[in-house]
This record gives C-alpha cells, sequence and structure tokens, in this order.
C-alpha cells in the first residue's frame, strides 16, 4: 500500500510541473499504464502460513500440544488467508480509486486543449467535373479535397501560396493532436474541409450560425438499505442523466459537485461527460461514501453544470439524511456447564463443558465477531481437542450464539480463573476479558438451564424504512417521566397467511412502539411486539388470557395500552367483532378470530388502574383498499359492546360500516398518522404542554373525517370513554 500510494503522489507531483498539456496528459498515461502489484501483501501472507504449517516442535512442546498445532495449522493457514484476501481487496479497491481519478484528469485536460491553429498548404490539380482542388496540409501533411467554384478555381491555385487554413485542434487521450473544422477564406466565401467538431468557444463568439442545446436534468438518489439514508460506511449513488433536447450538440459538458454538512462523506469534486448530442443523454453515478464517523444528520448536495458553449442546464440541489454508526452491543448474556458427575458442580479432577452465549443487545450488525479463551491457570487445562478461538461470523442486532469447550483440572487446581475476550471487525464494540466467575464445589447453572437474560426485552424488530418527508417519524417528543407501572401489546400484521394485506400496517406498529416508549414513556422492556406471521392465535391467546402475559404483570398501579393495526372482521350471524390473527380466516371469524368483546371483557378483569386501546382495523369485511374480505359480502355494521362501560378508553378507526383507510402519501394507516400526529403535540389544543384522551380524540376525529374526504372515502374515528379529562401524554 505504502509503496502505491508513493508512485501515486511523485506521478502527480511531477504533473505539476509539467510544461504543457500534452506532457502532463503523458504522465498521466504513464500512471495509468502500471499495473495492480499485491506481492508485497502476497509475501507477507505467504511467510504468516509458512510460519504456522512449518514451525518445528518446540522443546517444551509435549507431543499432544504438537499434534494440536499440527492440526489447527491448516483452520489457521485459512483464516490468514481469508484476511489477506480482504486486504488484498482493500489495496485493489484504493488502486481503482486512484485510476478513475487520472481518468476524469485526463478527460478534463483534453476538453480543455482545444485551440485555433493556421496552416499553409500546397494545391493540386483542380477536378473540373467535380468541382474540387486536391490540397496537401503542411502541418500535418494530410490530404483533403476542398470544393471550390469553376468560376473562382484559378483565382484560388494562384493565389494559393499566400493562403492560410485556419482550423482547430485538440489532443486525444492517447496524447496525440487531432485536427479539424478546417476552412480556407477567399474572395469573400468560406471554404469548409475535413471533419467537423462542435466548435469552442472562441470560435462560436466569431459565428452567428450556432444551433445551441437544450439541456435537462433528472436526479435519481439510491442506496443498498433502502431506507433512503446515507447509512455509517455505506455508499449511495446519485444517478445524474443529463438530456438533450435541443436541434444543436452539447460539448464539453462537466459536472461540479459541492457537499456541504458533514466532513464524513467522500464525493466527487467534478465528473466530465464531453460532447452530448441532439436528442440523447449521458447518465453518470456519483457515489457518496459515509465513513464510519459520520453522524446523524442532512447533508445538502449543489450540482453545477459546465457546457464549452454556456448553454449548461440549471443548477441542481438535493438533500438527504446522514445515519450515524448503529453500533453492535456485545455481551455474554449466559453461561452453562455440563460436568461428568451431573451434580451441577466443578470438581478438581472433573472434565467440564463450558457452554457460552454471546448476544447483541445493540441495534447494528457485529461482523466477524471472535472469541478467545483465555486460561490463567497452571493447574487447569484445555481437555483433548477442545478450541481455544471461535469465529461466530456476523451477529444481527438481538441474535446469539453458543459456543463450547472442554477443562479439565488437576488435583492442585483452587480456583477458576477463565475469562473470554470477544473481538469484532470494528475493534470497537467488543469485551475484554470478561470472566465467566467459575468456581470449584459450587452449584453452576447447567446447560440445560440456560436462560437468554432480556431475549425477549433486548431483541429489537425495530424495521422502520423511514421517507424523507413522513413528519410523523421524526422529532418524536419525549415525556416528561417515565410511567415504571406502563404495560403495552402491540400487534401489527401486514402479511396476512390467508387474505389480502393491510399495507401499511408493520410500519404502523414499529412507529407506534417508538412513542410508546419514548412520548408515553413505557419502558421498552415492558412492551409485548410482535408483527405479521409471530401474531398467530396462540398469541392474542397468550397476552389475554387469564395467567396471560397481561395477568401476571398487573396490578392496581398498572397503566396498560393497547395498539393493534391488522383486519378486523365481523360474524355476520352474530354481528359480533373480532380482530383476525396472521393465520385467521375472516370468513371464519368467531372460530379463527380473537372475539374484541372478550377482549374488552377481560381487560376490565384485570382491576389495572387505566386501560387504553387503539385499534386501527375496521369490522366490515373490507381492507384498506375496499377489498371485500368476505365472500359474496358487502360491508356491513356489526354492534361493539361498550368498552366505556368498563372503564376502558378506545380509540377506534372508523364507524359503523366505513373502511379503516390507508395514507398512501404519508406511508401509514390513515387513522394510525393522525393518532401519532396528535401524540406529537397537534392534539395539545389549550397548549397546556398535556394531551388528554378528550383532546386527542377530538383531533383524530376531526383530521381523518376531513383526509378521508380528499381520498374519496368516508371514514369517522370514534372515541368510547367516560374519562375524557385524563391526561395521556406530558410533555
Amino acid at each position: 500500500m505504502k509503496k502505491l500510494i508513493l508512485v501515486v503522489v511523485l506521478i502527480l507531483t511531477s504533473i505539476l510541473f509539467a510544461e504543457d498539456i500534452y506532457e502532463q496528459i503523458q504522465q498521466l498515461k504513464q500512471f495509468q499504464q502500471l499495473e495492480f502489484d499485491a506481492s508485497f501483501q502476497e509475501k507477507e501472507r505467504d511467510t504468516k502460513i509458512k510460519e504456522i504449517t512449518t514451525s518445528p516442535r518446540g522443546e517444551f512442546e509435549t507431543t499432544a500440544m504438537y499434534n494440536k498445532r499440527k492440526k489447527d495449522a491448516g483452520r489457521i493457514a485459512e483464516e490468514i488467508r481469508t484476511e489477506y484476501a480482504g486486504k488484498i481487496a482493500d489495496v485493489k479497491r484504493k488502486f481503482d480509486n486512484c485510476q478513475r481519478e487520472i481518468e476524469n484528469e485526463i478527460l478534463q485536460l483534453v476538453a480543455s486543449s482545444r485551440e485555433d491553429v493556421e496552416c499553409k498548404f500546397t494545391v493540386g490539380k483542380y477536378d473540373a467535373d467535380n468541382a474540387n482542388f486536391t490540397i496537401i496540409m503542411s502541418e500535418t501533411n494530410k490530404t483533403y479535397r476542398v470544393n471550390v467554384p469553376l468560376s473562382l478555381a484559378q483565382n484560388f491555385k494562384q493565389n494559393a501560396n499566400k493562403l492560410r487554413a485556419i482550423g482547430q485542434r485538440q489532443l486525444t487521450e492517447n496524447g496525440n493532436w487531432e485536427y479539424f473544422n478546417w476552412q480556407i477564406n477567399f474572395s469573400g466565401q468560406t471554404f469548409a474541409f475535413g471533419e467537423t467538431k462542435g466548435k469552442s468557444s472562441n470560435f462560436v463568439a466569431s459565428t452567428t450560425n450556432v444551433i445551441p442545446p437544450n439541456l435537462s436534468v433528472q436526479l435519481a438518489f439510491s442506496e443498498p438499505s433502502g431506507d433512503d439514508r446515507l447509512d455509517a460506511e455505506e455508499t449511495a449513488e446519485l444517478v445524474v442523466t443529463i438530456k438533450n433536447k435541443g436541434a444543436g450538440s452539447a460539448f464539453g459538458v462537466e459536472i461540479l459537485c459541492n457537499l456541504s454538512g458533514s466532513y464524513a462523506v467522500n464525493y466527487p469534486k467534478s465528473v466530465y461527460i464531453g460532447e452530448i448530442p441532439s436528442n440523447q443523454s449521458r447518465t453518470r453515478r456519483l457515489k457518496f461514501s459515509a465513513s464510519e464517523s459520520v453522524s446523524s444528520g442532512e447533508v445538502a448536495v449543489s450540482l453545477q453544470f459546465q457546457e464549452l458553449n454556456h448553454f449548461e442546464p440549471n443548477d441542481q440541489k438535493i438533500a438527504f439524511e446522514t445515519e450515524a454508526l448503529i453500533p453492535p452491543k456485545l455481551a455474554i448474556v449466559d453461561i452453562g456447564i455440563d460436568d461428568w458427575s451431573k451434580n451441577a458442580k466443578i470438581e478438581t479432577g472433573e472434565t467440564v463443558s463450558i457452554t457460552v452465549r454471546i448476544q447483541n443487545l445493540g441495534n447494528g450488525s457485529a461482523d466477524n465477531v471472535k472469541a478467545k479463551i483465555n486460561n490463567e491457570s497452571a493447574n487447569v487445562f484445555f481437555f483433548g481437542d477442545s478450541q481455544e478461538n471461535f469465529n461466530l461470523g456476523t451477529l444481527a442486532p438481538g441474535e446469539f450464539k453458543d459456543f463450547s469447550f472442554d477443562l479439565v483440572s488437576n488435583k492442585k487446581a483452587k480456583e477458576m480463573p477463565i475469562s473470554v475476550t470477544v473481538t469484532e471487525s470494528r475493534g470497537r464494540f467488543g469485551v475484554s476479558n470478561y470472566s465467566l466467575d467459575l468456581a470449584f464445589n459450587q452449584v453452576q447453572q447447567s446447560v440445560g438451564e440456560m436462560m437468554v437474560v432480556g431475549k425477549y426485552e433486548q431483541k429489537d424488530n425495530f424495521e422502520v424504512a423511514t421517507g424523507l418527508s413522513i413528519d410523523i417519524e421524526k422529532n418524536i417528543p419525549q415525556a416528561k417521566n417515565m410511567n415504571e407501572d406502563a404495560l403495552a401489546i402491540i400487534f401489527g400484521i401486514e402479511q396476512y397467511k390467508n387474505v389480502s394485506n393491510v399495507t401499511f400496517a408493520k410500519r404502523d406498529a414499529s412507529i407506534m412502539k417508538e412513542y410508546f416508549v419514548k412520548t408515553l414513556g413505557i419502558p421498552a422492556n415492558q412492551i409485548y411486539f410482535q408483527t405479521d406471521d409471530d401474531v398467530g392465535k396462540a398469541e392474542f391467546d397468550k397476552v389475554f388470557s387469564k395467567n396471560g402475559w397481561l395477568d401476571k404483570r398487573t396490578s392496581a398501579e398498572t397503566d396498560i395500552f393497547i395498539y393493534f393495526a391488522g383486519h378486523g372482521a365481523p360474524d355476520i350471524k352474530e354481528k359480533s367483532a373480532y380482530l383476525i390473527p396472521y393465520d385467521g380466516d375472516p370468513n371464519y371469524a368467531s372460530q379463527t378470530g380473537f372475539s374484541i368483546d372478550e377482549m374488552y371483557a377481560g381487560l376490565n378483569k384485570l382491576n389495572a388502574k387505566s386501560v387504553t386501546v387503539f385499534i386501527d382495523a375496521c369490522f366490515s369485511g373490507a381492507n384498506r383498499e375496499s377489498e371485500m374480505l368476505l365472500a359474496d359480502a358487502r360491508p356491513i355494521s356489526v354492534e361493539v359492546e361498550c368498552p366505556s362501560a368498563y372503564g376502558i378508553n378506545v380509540f377506534s378507526a372508523s364507524s359503523g360500516s366505513q373502511i379503516s383507510s390507508a395514507y398512501p402519501q404519508k406511508k401509514h394507516g390513515l387513522f394510525t398518522y393522525f393518532l401519532l400526529k396528535g401524540m406529537q403535540g397537534e392534539a395539545d389544543a389549550n397548549s397546556d404542554r398535556k394531551i388528554t384522551v378528550g383532546e386527542l380524540g377530538n383531533y383524530v376525529n376531526e383530521k381523518v373525517s376531513r383526509q378521508a374526504g380528499f381520498l374519496d372515502r368516508e371514514q369517522t374515528p370514534q372515541l368510547q370513554s367516560i374519562q375524557k379529562d385524563e391526561v395521556l401524554i406530558k410533555f
């Protein structure tokens, strides 16, 4: 790598002192001819592998130790090869970037090399039948045919030694001159010959006949994660398409790029395009790479354009968000033992198998995770061919992996100072020398008893593809205090097994979780959050049944919040309402659904301090796009037992046979969007920094009803409550 950088610096430095453009291009071409060389890395790699695979047995190395080392040599050698493959790929990537920069510099030099020239010529015999002369240019020794009318031919030839041909020349990428736009002015007329190209700015200035281009620009932003943001360690593309709708060609077109808002985003300062003929377009992909140190915010990109004759298109601006690195959080969440005597105790002289569970409790992925077992005792040994180092690969957010190793101690052992070091690709988010707290003759947790601490609570099932224009997904207000006594259930079912989807339901649920945590102050580990195929009928029973998830956690001081986004359906015969699980069938609502009346009755029996329910579903038998879910049916109206009789606050998305609509522009359900908009502060009618049940209900009713009209729908949300002055949110 150092060799490559040194060569680049020397070449580019010498270019600064080149006398002319030709010399600069030639020096740049010299660098272009350099071939990629990874011999330094390859030699270093091969040396390490040789040390591993050919090192002889040491004086103080037992046969068992030597055999184990030989057995591990192949694996370690492969790890070294993998490591250096990555290093060589990094060097090659830097080399390719340098080559692209040089290529762009050559193109710019070529464009700037165009100049006017004047040349003597000799005239051959006149072809009277075709009315042209053969001439030979003294500058290039190239032969051309020049059309001269018979009436001027004799006089033209007699004065040829006094005439000069004027034209232009420009360097090619190979460093050669090419000549074009030749013409001879004689007797008040201009005789053009040879190749014609778009004229330079100087030449155009003296010409009255110009056919201008008409350039327009289209921009498109794309990035690999699909969240419309440039994340740390990610490369996005700004696709710039310039179309020429004019009758003339555009020449010397160049894009000049400037970015403000972050120093941690690499981008091209300029991109040369060149000629764009009439009715053609040219596309360039500008790459924006965010480093690991990029912060969350917004960057603005300004694009300016240059055209040789100053027919450039209008400047363009685009802004996009950057997202700081979302780090992983690696933790050893549990250990267990499997001892030979099966008494869950580690005894001297006994062989034990230790299982360690590593989990990523952060919201970012951990790559190339490795674990190393540290043994600081001279009386404790790894048994047999037990591993000491483990490659765990990638750990996604919430994911865990187990690894096991075997130990044996002699009779002198008094303690087991065993620790684990965990590393990952960035080198900053690992765990150093984590003690496993193993002790002799004490009951240890067995493998069969292993529990993952906080697995459900810590696992972040948050899948939000935030769009740049979704206002409720940014600036989520923070509650004044945490409500440590609150519990919440969030179910969002977008993909159904047996019926059509509920558009945006999963997004609704994910953002609602953010508001429950930040705005309502509910601890994240007290929210039961599930989406799609994780919300089967069994989940409803698990959560709402006697001795279920809620029942076991509820006291007289508990505030309960329920949110559901999905399908509702009526039982046509009984005219009662059901929430439809992922595996439910609206045509068999009473058999496969969950009765909303039974849910209210069950919530009442919990004797909680308060219960608030938000339901973004309708019970008309149709989906958010007005497609019927029930066979041979039209939207119908069902009666739901009044939950306010139980003291429950219920916000429902629609009334009677109305349909609960989607709001495509905002990528949410219409009801949920304005529910969150109200919780964001818009529902604070009297500006006292508090939102009551009544204020939120009135706001949602007004806004949803009005916007539904613009969507050619009828949708009137309902609030059923006898406690409308109850404060839900304090800012």
